[in-house]
């Protein structure tokens, strides 16, 4: 009942449910509602004030603030960190994934973990390019993808770096 009253536009929902209070206010960035900040109390406690409506409102508009950043600040790392054809690790993200695994593997027990690091080249795909064009080459890489990204879990890192003379390196990175 609270986020439904708030989704269809009310500034403030204040209800009654088995013996508590409860007061929310939409959390919003400009003026579209993304999340919702509430407070409940008993109903022994008396009516909520004017103050304290306006100070879950004031939280509601941070809160819309801080959800709006941290969404923005997740797309920039996930767009810093993946190729935008192929959705896979760039370079960056692979080697700081194989960092933080030879960090834990130096930690652990000799043996304690098999690990596997295969690197695959696609020798001449520039030709690809060249001859059947850019799409052939981006259709060929998304099969590419989909090929490592079968073959291995969701845990594992399946990373792709293309060379400045026109290759490609695929890599697939895996942890047992």
């Amino acid at each position: 009942a609270v986020l439904t009253s708030l989704s269809s536009g009310a500034t403030a929902a204040e209800i009654v449910i088995d013996g508590w209070q409860v007061l929310a206010a939409p959390a919003r960035y400009q003026t579209i509602a993304n999340g919702a900040a509430v407070l409940w109390r008993r109903v022994d406690r008396g009516p909520w004030t004017d103050a304290e409506r306006l100070l879950i409102a004031d939280i509601g508009n941070q809160v819309g603030i801080t959800i709006e950043q941290l969404t923005h600040h997740e797309h920039v790392l996930r767009v810093s960190r993946t190729d935008a054809l192929t959705g896979l690790l760039n370079r960056r993200a692979f080697m700081d994934g194989l960092q933080r695994f030879l960090s834990r593997q130096g930690r652990s027990t000799p043996n304690s973990i098999t690990s596997v690091l295969m690197y695959v080249d696609l020798d001449n795909f520039k030709r690809v390019n060249d001859t059947l064009g850019h799409q052939a080459g981006d259709d060929v890489l998304l099969r590419v993808r989909d090929v490592m990204v079968q073959q291995v879990r969701p845990t594992d890192m399946v990373v792709i770096r293309f060379r400045p003379t026109g290759g490609i390196h695929s890599t697939a990175c895996a942890a047992f």
